[in-house]
């Protein structure tokens, strides 16, 4: 028993890293898309209803969208 343990041990830590690997990237993607979504739904919020200050939120919002990128 204790041998299959140990025959397999190496096994599992070469694949368990790829795992974490590929669940961070999905989790960056879709930050990044919620933040490009983001963008959009508050450029079109701004150009509706406000129409200053603009060029601070579209910049703080492309910041964060470039950050998870």
């Amino acid at each position: 028993m204790l041998d299959l343990i140990i025959k397999a041990l190496p096994i599992f830590l070469a694949i368990v890293p790829l795992f974490v690997w590929l669940d961070k990237a999905k989790r960056f993607t879709h930050r990044r898309k919620f933040y490009l979504e983001r963008l959009t739904a508050v450029t079109e919020y701004i150009e509706n209803y406000y129409g200053k200050d603009k060029e601070k939120i579209e910049k703080d919002c492309a910041a964060q969208a470039l950050v998870c990128s």
